[in-house]
């Protein structure tokens, strides 16, 4: 496969080279595809999760088991702190 990139990126490609963070623009370019590929499959399983959440809740409320606003908020906030912290580390 021949790729061609916007003269920005072959810079920034070109310049990872030179400084010797990769031995190839081969390896940059597939160094920059796996934290694609990696976040395309962060973002699934955040999809996921919410789905099966949605899911549940939507039981809870047909089963007459549901749980204030506030509280579904307050496990909402939290798994999205525990989720970006996970991303960032």
């Amino acid at each position: 496969m021949t790729l061609t990139l916007p003269a920005q990126y072959e810079g920034f490609v070109r310049d990872k080279v030179k400084a010797g963070a990769y031995s190839s623009e081969e390896e940059v370019v597939s160094a920059a595809l796996g934290l694609l590929q990696k976040q395309d499959g962060d973002y699934e399983r955040q999809l996921e999760w919410l789905r099966d959440a949605i899911a549940a809740g939507v039981a809870q409320v047909r089963a007459g088991k549901s749980s204030p606003a506030e509280e579904v908020w307050e496990r909402l906030e939290e798994h999205k702190r525990q989720w970006q912290a996970a991303r960032s580390a």
